[in-house]
């Protein structure tokens, strides 16, 4: 992003930027958990293209939660997974009964 504001001279990117600290080992099972809800939601919220995000569908086909917890030996490209977890944190779930 930083490249990309430079080479076309749009400004400084780290003003547009906003940091937010995730602390993994606190909130690692809530995340684990948040994606999971937003992912079986059947009313189809995520749309994963396959053609650009195919390590993000094996990552997600591979995933293994032990007591809440990802098992990262398991689980191909769990970076990657860690980095959809992180997308997710800021959107809300809501139960399609409190419509």
């Amino acid at each position: 992003m930083i490249a990309r504001y430079r080479s076309e001279e749009l400004g400084d990117a780290t003003k547009d930027m906003k940091i937010v600290p995730v602390n993994f080992n606190k909130e690692h099972k809530a995340m684990l958990g948040h994606c999971k809800m937003i992912l079986e939601d059947d009313r189809g919220k995520i749309a994963i293209n396959p053609d650009r995000f195919d390590k993000l569908i094996t990552s997600l086909r591979t995933a293994v939660d032990i007591d809440g917890t990802l098992d990262k030996e398991a689980t191909s490209y769990n970076d990657i997974f860690d980095a959809f977890r992180l997308a997710l944190k800021f959107y809300s779930y809501r139960d399609s009964s409190e419509f």
